[in-house]
């Protein structure tokens, strides 16, 4: 893993789906492997954003941890989709060598 990660609360928000994978190829590309996300960046946006990105396959999802802050309480029945999040996270991490 990386000493730097890349804080994705622009991604969606900021930024639109094609800019925020050019960032996040970008990233990889000077050997950042490290995702900072929240289930709340831009209603949700920014983890499916996320997920698009690595369901286009490359091999990135497996080279990526992915790192996902639940700190604020669901807002109401628009809350972001907390099944979508915990998949997104596991399905970041592969088996090691321990």
């Amino acid at each position: 893993m990386s000493r730097l990660a890349l804080g994705t609360m622009i991604l969606g928000a900021e930024t639109s789906e094609s800019d925020s994978h050019a960032i996040m190829d970008r990233t990889h590309e000077h050997g950042i492997d490290f995702f900072d996300t929240a289930d709340v960046y831009a209603d949700g946006r920014t983890e499916q954003i996320i997920d698009r990105r690595f369901a286009q396959g490359d091999g990135r999802r497996d080279s990526t941890l992915t790192r996902l802050d639940e700190l604020f309480p669901p807002p109401g029945p628009t809350a972001p989709n907390r099944t979508r999040s915990v998949r997104l996270v596991t399905s970041s991490f592969s088996p090691c060598d321990a």
